[in-house]
């Protein structure tokens, strides 16, 4: 290799890790927001078992990277609300204090994989 080539591909390299070091700190960091549920799809059979179901926000404050966008939040059973914090229901229209994690922190259950993209939901609560 020539001096050029290995200088550029360390540069590379390391832009990498570092780039790819600061990301997976970022995933283990909670994300306060307010959002505006903009869709949702109730999982069937919750209450034994803990299914998660996917609920759409629009994000209207708080983390800038996520600001003005649509996220999807896995919710544990969205229809029995009282098990996912202090949000009496769940229902398009409504604006929630959000509290997100790539985590999944209640141990939901999925019968598919969940997205790379989807966030968990830590807690919620109405936006006053």
């Amino acid at each position: 290799m020539n001096h050029t080539f290995q200088s550029k591909w360390l540069a590379l390299t390391t832009i990498f890790v570092v780039g790819t070091h600061a990301s997976a700190a970022q995933m283990d960091k909670d994300v306060h927001a307010r959002g505006k549920i903009v869709s949702l799809q109730a999982a069937a059979g919750c209450g034994i078992i803990k299914f998660g179901s996917p609920v759409t926000y629009q994000i209207m404050s708080g983390d800038r990277d996520l600001l003005g966008k649509q996220v999807v939040v896995v919710v544990e059973c969205v229809e029995m609300p009282e098990l996912s914090g202090k949000i009496p229901q769940f229902s398009v229209g409504d604006i929630h204090d959000l509290v997100l994690t790539r985590r999944n922190v209640h141990k939901i259950e999925n019968s598919s994989p969940i997205d790379s993209q989807w966030f968990y939901l830590r807690s919620a609560k109405v936006a006053k």
